[in-house]
This record gives C-alpha cells, structure tokens and sequence, in this order.
C-alpha cells in the first residue's frame, strides 16, 4: 500500500489550475461575437411637412416664445340701424380670453324714418300741403310735410373690454363691456301749421355705456392669421346734455336701443 505525500496534492492543484485557464467556459461560449460582423442600419423615416393652420396640428405641443404675444384683428362692422351709412370700425387686440376693443363710428343717426309723424309726435305742428292732380276724368289728391331739412348726425369712440366665454378652433363667444364718448349734432328746418317757421340745430357731447355679445367665426389657425367674421349684440345707452331744445330729448331717446351688427375683417399679429 503506498503512502499519500505533500508533493502529491501540490501536483494535483498545479493539473486543476491549468485546465481552468485553458479550457473555454460553457457558459460564454454562446455569447461570443464575431468582430468581424457590422449591424445592419436602420431604414431613414421621412417625417411629412407639417401644416400650422390644419385643424389641431401643434396640439399638445409647446408653444415657441413667440405665440405669447398679443393677436390683433380690424374688422368693420355693419349696424343694421345704420347699413346706408359708413360703416363702424373696430380695431382689437388681445391676450389669453381676455381682449381690448376701440370701436369708432360716425352715421346719420338716429335714423328717422318718417320726419312728419316724429316732429308732430314731439310737439312741432308740421304744415300738411295738399297736391292735387287730375288725371283723366278724376282728380288724385296727394299730401305732403313742409318740412325744407331734417338731418342727424352721431359720431362715437367705445372702448370694450371683452372676455370669452367659450372658445374652439374656428368659434369663439364674448361678453363686452364698453364705455366711451359720443357725439350728436341734428338740425331741423320745416313749416308749422300757422305758416310760421320752426328751424332748431343743437350739437351736444356725452358718454356712452354698451355692453353687447360677439359671436366670432374664423377659419382654425395656430398662429391666428385670416380672415374673420363677427356678429353683434349690443345695447347702447347715452347720456347727452338736452340744452332746453325741443328735439333734444326726443333724438337722445331713439340712440338708446338694441343694435345687432355684421363686421367683417382680418386677424393678425406681430410674432417673431
């Protein structure tokens, strides 16, 4: 029986060692890679041009610096009291929901339809003449005011501060609120029933309180540029200074009413 000596165990741990430097591991020989081998290259996506004005294009996406800035519109503004007449201009600027409007306007206000009945009705005794003319075998008798001149004029500055109350891409409704100046000159040159002259002619300043809806419409843009279209509702009420004149009262009275306007105009801005 042989002995088991020292050098028989260092003998066995040198054999140990050199097979675990020389012999490959099981567990990284399925994980080599081969140098040589290059990976393939993705295909290049082409992205699509993107569009600002389609409907809900930047939606979710963070505004530039720029779109922060206040947007303007110039509108001119139809009243249907006043649609022979120059019509209003409203220029506007804005920010948020919150905008400013400065509206100036100068027609033949107010807009007396039928002159005669008006000065009866406020204690002027207009002349009726009395025409008549034969045709054929019978007689046709037609009558007349005497009435030489009847003019109005009215000229007004309204700032409205407006605030939206609902807003989508291509609608928006506000409410305003306006104060201003107004100006209203008339003059009246007629006969009355005793062949006397009636002629009166007043000027007068005042202030104006309007406040109104707008009913907005526009095609949808994110930087807010084109063409627009606006409807009014609004009240205007005037305090104007009568000055002992007979007509005074009477024509402050027909500027006080409900007015409902067509405008029509542009958006724009200044954005960098």
């Amino acid at each position: 029986m042989s002995h088991f000596h020292p050098h028989h165990l260092l003998f066995i741990f040198i054999f140990l060692a050199l097979a675990y430097l020389f012999v490959p591991s099981p567990s990284c020989a399925g994980y080599s890679v081969s140098p040589s081998s290059v990976p393939a290259q993705a295909p290049e996506k082409v992205l699509q041009p993107l569009t600002l004005n389609a409907p809900g294009a930047l939606r979710g996406v963070i505004a530039p610096r720029g779109l922060f800035k206040r947007d303007w519109t110039a509108q001119l503004i139809f009243f249907g009291d006043s649609l022979n007449g120059m019509p209003a201009f409203e220029l506007g600027f804005g920010k948020s929901r919150k905008t400013l409007r400065l509206l100036y306007s100068d027609s033949a206000l107010p807009r007396i339809t039928d002159a005669g009945p008006f000065l009866r009705d406020n204690g002027v005794n207009v002349r009726e003449d009395l025409t008549s003319v034969i045709i054929g075998q019978s007689t046709a008798t037609y009558s007349s005011d005497a009435i030489n001149s009847f003019r109005t004029r009215t000229r007004s500055l309204t700032l409205y501060l407006g605030r939206e109350l609902y807003q989508s891409e291509s609608v928006s409704l506000s409410l305003l609120a306006g104060i201003g100046g107004i100006y209203r000159f008339y003059s009246a040159d007629c006969f009355l029933a005793d062949n006397s002259v009636f002629r009166e002619r007043a000027s007068s300043y005042g202030l104006l309180f309007s406040p109104g809806l707008q009913l907005s419409f526009s095609a949808p843009s994110v930087i807010k540029r084109g063409f627009t279209a606006s409807l009014y509702l609004i009240y205007d009420k005037i305090w104007l200074a009568d000055g002992g004149k007979k007509l005074s009262s009477p024509l402050r009275k027909e500027l006080e009413n409900l007015r409902l306007g067509l405008g029509v105009g542009w958006r724009f801005n200044f954005y960098e």
